[in-house]
């Protein structure tokens, strides 16, 4: 058995888990070979290897996220502390180093932009050319604006991931062994960032403003542990975080301005571990994976309270072991499975229940990491 990655976290992100049933792509993060493990989806779920498999990108993969447009992806390279870009090819899902046809030299490598100290969280804004990068050795938030004609990044001054008074250097973030996958949430509408704090078990939301700066909304809220994968669901009313000491996940309103009030209910029980969130595109269902328990929690969403019903048959196992991140798309879950190299994928049925699909898992050379989705 393959050595696990260790890492210095903040929290683990869910965000990836909003995908449309158009997406045909699939992209998986391979920290342990600095590459991007590339897909084709199939009308059945099933996953084919494209041709090449691979895409080479910096020092330690972590996270991944794909503009809105499906035209650029964003790679977070945890130990080269900077931000990879590679363009994507919708016609075949193939992702290159993007041509420049600026007769004005570019900087050498041209797609690669410097971040803060162990970048492990990259998110894309769903409305506005921005995207957000944590530092997890900094502990702060970088936002950029996107070039969208050549997808490269122009930075702003880093904010500190738990608010304070004092610019950066912020406080430390704790460090966590890495079957947790750090992150992010943003709501659907661009306009609200959510981030997790270790150090001080809290969750810190920001106001996102035209520019792409960040701008604490509110005082950040104490749950008590440390949090790791949150997600916001379709609708950008509820937000939900899996706290892997207690076994379970926590819920959220979200006010406009940014504050955060527990939903009825709230905490839910999840499996052992639970690490990584994500919803359906409609918002209807929640998926959990329970790195600990190697199986997948799966709930209902109450539409009007955001509270969580349990589905029938939930937790389901997992192919492999040590699931860690997941993607949903209308009709699929993917579920990437960091001890045994591989993505177990289910169909998701009219009630939410999952059912493996053919051939399900696919095998990756490395432990996988973050899975993203594309058209």
């Amino acid at each position: 058995m393959r050595s696990r990655i260790l890492w210095p976290v903040l929290v683990l992100a869910g965000l990836a888990g909003c995908a449309s049933g158009s997406k045909t792509f699939l992209y998986v993060t391979g920290p342990g070979s600095n590459e991007v493990f590339q897909f084709q989806m199939h009308a059945n779920g099933s996953l084919t290897a494209l041709n090449p498999p691979n895409a080479s990108v910096g020092s330690t993969p972590v996270s991944i996220a794909i503009r809105p447009a499906g035209d650029f992806a964003y790679i977070a390279n945890a130990a080269g502390n900077n931000v990879t870009l590679l363009a994507v090819n919708k016609g075949n899902g193939q992702l290159a180093v993007p041509v420049n046809t600026n007769p004005i030299p570019s900087p050498t490598p041209p797609n690669i932009f410097n971040t803060g100290a162990t970048p492990i969280v990259v998110v894309a804004d769903p409305v506005s050319p921005f995207l957000f990068v944590f530092n997890a050795g900094s502990n702060d938030i970088i936002s950029y604006v996107i070039d969208p004609k050549t997808g490269n990044l122009q930075g702003s001054p880093p904010v500190c991931a738990a608010p304070t008074t004092a610019p950066p250097p912020c406080t430390t973030a704790t460090a966590l062994p890495l079957n947790i996958v750090p992150g992010m949430a943003i709501t659907p509408k661009g306009n609200l960032l959510f981030v997790g704090n270790t150090a001080l078990s809290s969750i810190s939301a920001f106001t996102i403003s035209s520019t792409g700066a960040l701008t604490a909304a509110a005082a950040p809220v104490a749950i008590g542990s440390v949090p790791a994968g949150m997600v916001a669901e379709a609708t950008g009313r509820f937000l939900y975080v899996a706290d892997p000491n207690n076994n379970r996940v926590l819920g959220f309103s979200i006010q406009s301005n940014g504050v955060l009030t527990a939903v009825n209910g709230s905490p839910f029980a999840a499996g052992t571990t639970p690490v990584a969130l994500a919803t359906d595109p409609q918002g209807a269902l929640l998926y959990v994976a329970n790195s600990g328990s190697n199986n997948v929690s799966a709930f209902v969403i109450d539409k009007n309270t955001g509270a969580l019903g349990a589905i029938s048959g939930s937790p389901f196992a997992t192919q492999g072991r040590g699931p860690n991140f997941l993607a949903a798309s209308s009709s699929f879950l993917y579920v990437s499975d960091q001890i045994t190299n591989d993505v177990t994928a289910y169909t998701i049925g009219s009630n939410g229940t999952l059912t493996s699909v053919p051939g399900s898992p696919f095998n990756v050379a490395t432990g996988p990491q973050w899975i993203a989705l594309g058209q």
